[in-house]
């Protein structure tokens, strides 16, 4: 932990020491069913020389420029930070909305009181696959929600850091791993995406839910995730993509700068094998926008179905109690988050917030424009050959994707390929092509 000493003194932001209580084992998810998962056969380019550190000018920048995109993030988070203690959900209702993502009640269990103020768009964790012992990167780490998850996978012998935009979320998520009794095993930084505060080759393993989706230099940002992760590395990124192009803004109508820097669906394959990643998986399981659009008794069945631990358990008489629980506090939630706006003036601004500029967002079907999906893929371990190949697993991958059945044509690949490859290649090979 000392290697990041100097960063995070840097940013101002303290550094933690000391010990973490952990529960007596790291949660296990069900793995992801192959049906959900787009499979991209590209082939990887050579990953540029690493981002150095850029610090802000002051200027005024033009507000759809990149560093104008950060700026208007930067100042969002950092204002919904420091109102976030009078915004929080109730538990239940929190717990249901994350479920909606994902999340298994394992999972929100540990999270503990934090689910109340989690944001994001989906759940990294299942195809991050964590091991104890590793250390792991969240970028984007908002308040610490997935940070602290990912700890408890790490293990007494991980770590776990942080990264986010936002000074006052590093502030806030660094006091509540404090009171976790989480210091010295989650640290959070002060950084941009597009150049990480962390050193070549060091993490195992890199996680963002959500944060990723609001970088306005994708290529840079996947290039520095290539970066920090050692050869072998893995990534598991929960972010919102745009299916095709936003149509034109006319009329006084305005895209929210979120949508302007989203990534595009169609070019994850090109962008996540040209930063040096090898056989990179789309998962689209759960990519519908409106999964929170739940209307009111469907919400509240949702509540009492977590309180009771599986659907339809439970007397008559006990679920109707938990329904009328669950009813009372939702009107209670609605009726304290209208007090907490009147109290702090909170500004009506922002897609969630109805500003005229975003009326016409009412008239799209977001499910047609946008997509939410977990990105996945392992860094490439294999050098580059005379040939400028770079890898045998790569290319037999790719020609039984190609094929189709392993027929003739992938054996001769995998023959060619073969020849050039290690010992531990050999063994991942001969297990890929079982598997397919």
């Amino acid at each position: 932990a000392d290697r990041f000493q100097t960063n995070s003194r840097k940013e101002g932001t303290a550094r933690p020491p000391a010990s973490l209580r952990f529960p007596s084992g790291p949660p296990r998810h069900p793995p992801v069913p192959s049906s959900s998962l787009i499979y991209i056969p590209s082939m990887p380019s050579a990953v540029g020389a690493p981002a150095q550190q850029q610090q802000h000018q002051q200027q005024p920048q033009p507000q759809d420029s990149p560093l104008g995109f950060k700026r208007q993030f930067e100042k969002s988070y950092d204002a919904a930070a420091a109102v976030a203690p009078e915004f929080r959900r109730p538990l239940e209702l929190a717990r249901v909305l994350q479920l909606r993502l994902g999340y298994s009640r394992e999972d929100l269990d540990l999270i503990g009181d934090d689910v109340r103020i989690m944001q994001g768009t989906g759940n990294p964790h299942p195809l991050a696959r964590i091991q104890p012992g590793e250390t792991v990167l969240d970028l984007g780490s908002g308040l610490g929600a997935d940070a602290f998850l990912a700890a408890h996978r790490a293990g007494p012998g991980g770590k776990v850091y942080g990264v986010d935009l936002s000074q006052t979320h590093v502030f806030q998520a660094t006091e509540r791993a404090r009171q976790r009794g989480m210091e010295g095993i989650v640290e959070f930084l002060h950084g941009d995406m597009e150049s990480l505060p962390i050193p070549d080759e060091s993490i195992d393993c890199v996680i963002s839910n959500g944060g990723f989706c609001l970088v306005p230099d994708k290529k840079k940002a996947f290039e520095e995730v290539s970066r920090v992760l050692k050869p072998g590395g893995r990534m598991s990124i929960a972010c919102t993509t745009v299916r095709h192009a936003l149509p034109e803004e006319k009329n006084g109508e305005k895209w929210p700068a979120c949508m302007k820097v989203f990534l595009a669906l169609g070019s994850i394959g090109d962008l996540v094998t040209g930063a040096g990643f090898e056989l990179p998986t789309v998962d689209l399981s759960n990519s519908r926008m409106d999964t929170w659009d739940i209307p009111d008794q469907e919400l509240i069945n949702l509540i009492v179905d977590d309180e009771f631990g599986s659907m339809g358990s439970g007397c008559s008489h006990a679920r109707k109690a938990a329904e009328r629980r669950a009813r009372e506090k939702l009107q209670a939630a609605v009726s304290e988050r209208e007090r907490a706006e009147e109290k702090l003036g909170t500004p009506k601004i922002g897609v969630h917030w109805g500003d005229p500029k975003f009326a016409h967002l009412q008239t799209h079907n977001m499910n047609d424009l946008c997509a939410r999906v977990v990105i996945s893929a392992k860094k490439v371990c294999t050098q580059k050959d005379s040939s400028g190949d770079s890898g045998s697993v790569r290319h037999i991958h790719t020609a039984m994707i190609l094929t189709g059945t392993g027929t003739s044509f992938a054996s001769v690949v995998m023959l060619k390929r073969l020849s050039k490859s290690c010992l531990r290649n050999l063994r991942t090979a001969t297990r890929l092509i079982f598997k397919l």
